[in-house]
């Protein structure tokens, strides 16, 4: 399990990220980015209540391998081939609309 608090800006989320990708449930802050990259992919809550999560993740096994999964799943979409693919298909858009 990786747990990570959030107490300031914190940048992107790449911890998270890394540790969804790596198959490692995640409990992490619901604040800065984080919500946003995490989303499905792990739990998300107050600093004051991550011990509760903490907890339940250690005693869940099922819990486990349903974070584990959506976790890849969330990892997938930040992969540096996709968002490259994004990307491209974006600018491609704006090239079109002018």
């Amino acid at each position: 399990m990786f747990v990570f608090p959030e107490y300031g800006s914190g940048g992107f989320g790449i911890p998270p990220l890394e540790a969804m990708n790596a198959g490692t449930p995640v409990v992490a802050s619901n604040t800065g980015p984080l919500p946003e990259v995490i989303a499905d992919g792990g739990l998300l809550s107050s600093n004051k209540e991550l011990a509760g999560w903490v907890y339940q993740v250690y005693t869940d096994g099922n819990l486990r391998k349903k974070l584990i999964s959506s976790g890849f799943n969330r990892a997938k979409l930040f992969h540096p081939g996709t968002v490259a693919s994004h990307l491209i298909k974006c600018f491609d858009e704006i090239a079109l609309a002018q």
